[in-house]
């Protein structure tokens, strides 16, 4: 936190958004590994280095940068595909814990009553957003918007889900 000069919620919301960036990477990766793809797993594991280094996260990114060497020198297969999954095997714990209190928020948010009026201007603004698609206007909203619902926006279909389940 002192590093990046950022507060814990900030954090936070990086460290889950790093979270989520290797949670989606992994299949493409493996599947690269499987087809011994060496040029795909250098992509990846390159891409992976940098989002770790951006949070200062040294030793994860010592992790992947070991794979995009090893991927570039074309080494046996199983040594990455090892290196791969002891990653992972230590991410997983971070990334269930993720996902459930994603869950949980999700359940909890369907239990808040919003006020009407408040609830109107939120879906407006929406609305307005998914005709208009002014990215700007919506941004300087989208962080109230999230605290009123208690939920983060991360799409596209996340708005869309908001509208349906109002509706």
């Amino acid at each position: 936190m002192e590093d990046l000069g950022i507060d814990q919620n900030m954090t936070d919301e990086l460290f889950n958004d790093l979270l989520k960036q290797y949670e989606e990477k992994k299949d493409t990766l493996y599947k690269a590994i499987e087809k011994q793809n060496y040029k795909e797993i250098h992509e990846i594991a390159h891409f992976l280095k940098g989002a770790s280094l951006n949070l200062r996260l040294s030793n994860l990114a010592l992790i992947f940068k070991t794979i995009d060497e090893e991927a570039k020198k074309e080494t046996d297969i199983s040594i990455i595909k090892n290196l791969a999954d002891k990653f992972y095997n230590f991410i997983s714990p971070l990334i269930n814990d993720r996902n459930t209190k994603k869950e949980n928020q999700k359940s909890a948010n369907k239990n808040i009553e919003i006020d009407p009026k408040i609830k109107n201007i939120v879906l407006n603004t929406i609305r307005v957003y998914l005709e208009t698609q002014d990215e700007q206007k919506f941004q300087k909203d989208k962080k109230f918007i999230e605290k009123l619902l208690n939920t983060k926006i991360n799409s596209l279909n996340d708005l869309q889900n908001i509208l349906k389940e109002n509706k």
